[in-house]
């Protein structure tokens, strides 16, 4: 069975940038940037095409009902259409958070400190109209923004490590006068029509 999410992808300038710092950090840990640091995890950064915001994770979904779970949310996101004042707003991701703990941290992601109404919109008419394909996942009462930039493992105490501060330095190797190395916020202009139905690639996918 596919297993599937809806989702929003970060584009443009935007995922160039951050990808060009969160792997440039990710090459710095793994290679022993940090002195007197043992390392003894993996951590990846995220490619620039795969960075995006989950909207609604669904798992794994009988193929047979692909086809209509499709149908669904477009009627959805017409829908939404409508009901929205506005056909694009912005998502200002500006909270680093390590999930699903500090100490045992298997992902790095942002979130937003105050996400735009139309985030709590969006987010109860799409779970509204497709939580009954969720067969074998456990439904979250509370939806939770984010975008993921690195993934860890094994599992990791990452409290004592600068994952990326407001103004991260790039090893001098890898200083490109193209590359902001201020991180903090991250935009993402969020519109109806780049909200995707998406097939899963991952092993594990973390909803806090």
């Amino acid at each position: 069975m596919p297993r599937l999410f809806v989702g929003s992808f970060l584009e443009g300038p935007e995922a160039e940038r951050i990808s060009a710092i969160t792997k440039a950090r990710a090459s710095q840990i793994s290679s022993g940037f940090l002195p007197g640091q043992q390392i003894e995890f993996k951590i990846r950064a995220l490619p620039k095409e795969k960075l995006h915001m989950t909207w609604l994770f669904l798992g794994e979904v009988n193929s047979s009902a692909v086809e209509e779970l499709t149908r669904q949310l477009a009627s959805t996101l017409t829908q939404l259409k409508q009901k929205l004042t506005r056909s694009a707003f912005e998502l200002s991701y500006d909270h680093l958070s390590l999930w699903p703990s500090e100490d045992k941290a298997r992902v790095v992601v942002l979130r937003p400190s105050m996400p735009p109404p139309e985030v709590s919109l969006i987010d109860s008419e799409i779970r509204a109209a497709l939580s009954t394909f969720q067969e074998n996942e456990e439904v979250y009462p509370q939806f939770n923004p984010h975008l993921t930039l690195f993934r860890v493992s094994p599992a990791a105490d990452l409290r004592a490590i600068d994952l990326l501060s407001k103004s991260q330095a790039l090893a001098p190797e890898e200083n490109d006068s193209n590359i902001s190395a201020a991180i903090f916020p991250v935009k993402q202009t969020i519109t109806i029509d780049g909200i995707r139905l998406i097939k899963s690639e991952n092993g594990y996918t973390i909803i806090a």
